[in-house]
């Protein structure tokens, strides 16, 4: 059941991901082509001021996660129901502080913006992306931990599918028709309210027994105070490098990051749809049955690294080109910037490499020593970030992004391999070192092959799917030669959740 659940979210996890970042490209493309780089600078600072405001959060909803896995796997609905009404009160304090600070912060922060967009029009796109967020946290998650805990997303993304389809279209059409970017914020904004009352209403209907106002002060969620570390370390390493440029740079340049940044948070995406699909089915196990963690854990590894080493070289041979088509007809800036493009990459694989390791530290519910992991990250990252931004600006940043990945990849996965899942660091090295050779070796020659081509949308789709369809076949020969026990096991797994689906209908 937990394979099947764990298929089905990432089924439909993949196919509202596709559609939105499809349309949040085509809506990008329409904010450069009517607007200009400027409002889409705007736009990349915009998310990541929102990504400041989720520190309200400190991590609760992973604290408030990992305190249900025990109750709803015994069936104890008073326990839940318990949970369930303290997480509401604390939702809502925080979706009313995000609106409150959060507008008020932006007036100010505004001020300190390098661009040529009224103030009052600036204001209203950072009003409205506020209080989209603010209303997520005060009515919408309460009912997603539900969804999350019982490995029944599927509902939420299918839900999502609809928003982003309404959402995005009516978007594009405002900002190409009227070339008014506030009433295109504030159409999003109604798209959000909207999705949150039908998860809402979803969810009374799936969990008729799940309460929210049950008497709940004797109930504790503890850990919010370590995890609150882990955000800022993650505010700062997403955020700094845009507010950086849009503060001491301007927002025409930080579009050329936003732009380059926005697809690789696809490619990421789409890779953390895989890693996240089974995360509460790791977490029951690590809670549960940890005598399967070993085995899970090794699987759950050699996934990530396959699907990084597949998209990420793929990636990099196709960056370039496709920039060079995204960009077409963008003439107030030069977007061709192949460093960024090769930095990006390799910050997103040594992501992708202690991505389960982070998951098993979370999960475990060993929150101190997470704490104490990012708290040596967040004084490298602030160091390194420093240098590099005094010594070379924007790359100097993403310099100190990737030395910063590194240190945390060795701590996460040190004590992942010898703490909670016990003598498996060898394996860890063994899995992954020979698939992230093989992945820089594919990458070098493809973009050495392919960077300089010009190609229109026709020939960059088949190139894509000649480069991942060569990379997978490689990979997985590579696979069967090295890891045979190991490429077995999945395809077991896949062929047992196939036959069981079949069974069922």
């Amino acid at each position: 059941m937990r394979t099947k659940r764990t298929l089905l979210n990432m089924i439909f996890s993949v196919i509202s991901l596709l559609i939105s970042s499809v349309l949040s490209m085509l809506l990008t493309r329409t904010v450069l082509l009517h607007l200009g780089s400027d409002y889409n600078g705007l736009n990349g600072t915009i998310t990541q001021f929102l990504s400041v405001l989720v520190l309200f959060e400190s991590g609760f909803t992973i604290a408030a996660l990992v305190k249900l896995y025990k109750p709803f796997g015994d069936e104890n609905y008073d326990e839940i129901n318990k949970i369930l009404s303290k997480t509401k009160k604390k939702f809502s304090t925080i979706g009313w502080l995000m609106l409150i600070v959060g507008t008020i912060a932006a007036a100010i922060y505004i001020l300190f913006i390098k661009t040529n967009v009224d103030y009052a029009v600036v204001l209203a796109m950072f009003f409205f992306s506020v209080a989209s967020t603010a209303f997520n946290f005060a009515y919408t998650y309460k009912f997603r931990l539900m969804f999350q805990v019982s490995q029944k997303e599927y509902v939420i993304y299918l839900v999502n599918i609809i928003q982003y389809l309404i959402m995005y279209g009516g978007m594009i059409l405002i900002v190409g028709l009227t070339q008014n970017i506030v009433i295109a914020r504030a159409f999003n904004f109604a798209m959000n309210v909207a999705s949150g009352f039908a998860i809402g209403i979803a969810a009374k209907k799936i969990f008729p027994y799940a309460k929210y106002n049950i008497e709940c002060s004797e109930v504790q969620i503890d850990g919010t105070k370590d995890l609150l570390v882990s955000k800022i370390v993650g505010i700062l390493y997403n955020s700094l490098t845009f507010f950086y440029m849009s503060t001491f740079v301007g927002t025409v340049q930080t579009s050329i990051y936003a732009v380059y940044n926005s697809v690789m948070s696809i490619i990421h995406n789409f890779t953390n749809v895989a890693l996240n699909a089974p995360q509460n089915a790791l977490g029951q196990i690590i809670n549960t049955e940890k005598d399967k963690l070993k085995k899970t854990l090794e699987e759950y590894e050699y996934t990530s690294v396959f699907l990084a080493s597949v998209l990420l070289s793929a990636t990099m041979a196709l960056y370039i080109p496709f920039i060079r088509i995204y960009t077409d007809g963008v003439t107030d800036v030069d977007y061709i910037r192949p460093e960024i493009a090769l930095l990006l990459v390799l910050i997103t694989v040594t992501q992708m490499i202690h991505i389960p390791s982070g998951k098993c530290i979370e999960l475990s519910g060993n929150f101190k020593i997470a704490k104490k992991i990012q708290m040596i990250t967040l004084v490298m990252l602030a160091a390194f970030s420093a240098a590099g931004a005094y010594l070379n600006g924007l790359i100097g940043l993403l310099v100190a992004k990737l030395a910063t990945n590194l240190i945390l990849a060795a701590m996460e996965v040190g004590y992942t391999h010898t703490k909670i899942a016990e003598g498996t660091l060898g394996s860890f090295f063994v899995t992954v070192i020979p698939n992230v050779a093989v992945l820089s070796a594919m990458a070098f020659a493809e973009y050495k092959l392919l960077a300089d081509i010009q190609m229109d949308l026709l020939m960059f789709f088949f190139a894509g799917v000649a480069v991942v369809t060569v990379n997978t076949a490689v990979l997985l020969l590579f696979g069967l030669i090295f890891y045979p026990k190991l490429i077995k096991k999945l395809f077991i797994r896949a062929k047992n959740l196939i036959i069981k689906k079949k069974i069922s209908t």
